[in-house]
């Protein structure tokens, strides 16, 4: 049984409501963690993976805590904005009741969305009013997910509203860091790879990552496998475990590409 430290309970003991999941290795220790949005008066969630079935909330500690008291979060994704190698954290926001503002002074139907950055070792600050004017806007949030529709290697956002237009962020984070991102072609596993976990090591560091269906709230990301990889511009060291069980190794790649990689063939095909 797997024990989640404080999970889906409120400070007064009373079960809280999540909305949308957000998976990723925040703090670099190679354990996937968790991520739940809540609704108002209850705060977003990170629960810190051990290792050994365990997880211990860290919500308040990653600073992701306070600024998401007054809010409710639907969709979230980590994704790595600035490709230093560290996943940041988007949070689109929306209440649930239209008149909410007739009950409370300090909380309101349309809400403004969070974006999240990731310090090193898990720790977040809130940079949306820093990151444009859409920050500033209030609408009601719904669903998030992360593609990069240009291929430029600067991950963007695909936002949906509730009863409303649905918006395309572009990422134009002034950035030199390096990626690389991967699309997985499963022959003995299915199709898209999914759950496969795949290790990258450059620069002396070494990243983790899973291939998922889906996560954040009602919606599906592009399906890339992306790592940002800092200032590192290789070479990259590659292994994936494919849900097959077969282990496959590539070796001294560059960085700046979208790479296809076949299970089982040993192949490299450069996409576009």
């Amino acid at each position: 049984m797997t024990l989640l430290s404080g999970t889906g309970y409120s400070e007064e003991g009373r079960p809280e409501a999540g909305m949308g999941v957000g998976v990723a290795d925040v703090d670099g220790d190679g354990r996937m963690d968790l991520f739940v949005t809540h609704l108002s008066n209850e705060v977003n969630e990170l629960y810190l993976n051990h290792g050994n079935g365990t997880f211990t909330n860290g919500t308040n500690a990653a600073g992701l805590g306070a600024p998401s008291l007054l809010y409710v979060g639907w969709g979230t994704e980590f994704f790595d904005a600035d490709n230093d190698g560290d996943p940041d954290l988007y949070v689109t926001n929306g209440h649930v009741m239209d008149d909410i503002e007739a009950y409370s002074d300090s909380i309101s139907y349309r809400e403004r969305d969070f974006f999240f950055e990731n310090l090193g070792g898990g720790r977040f600050v809130e940079r949306g009013l820093q990151s444009g004017p859409f920050f500033r806007e209030q609408d009601v949030g719904r669903g998030v997910a992360v593609l990069d529709f240009d291929g430029d290697g600067r991950l963007d956002l695909a936002l949906t509203r509730n009863g409303g237009r649905a918006h395309l962020l572009h990422n134009e984070t002034a950035s030199r860091h390096h990626f690389l991102s991967l699309r997985l072609e499963g022959r003995k596993s299915n199709r898209d790879g999914i759950g496969a976990w795949v290790t990258l090591t450059t620069g002396g560091r070494r990243l983790v990552a899973e291939r998922r269906s889906g996560s954040s709230y009602l919606s599906a990301s592009e399906g890339l496998v992306h790592f940002g990889l800092g200032p590192s511009s290789g070479p990259v060291d590659l292994e994936v475990r494919w849900p097959s069980g077969l282990r496959e190794l590539f070796s001294g790649l560059q960085a700046d590409q979208r790479l296809t990689l076949v299970e089982g063939t040993g192949v490299l095909q450069v996409s576009r």
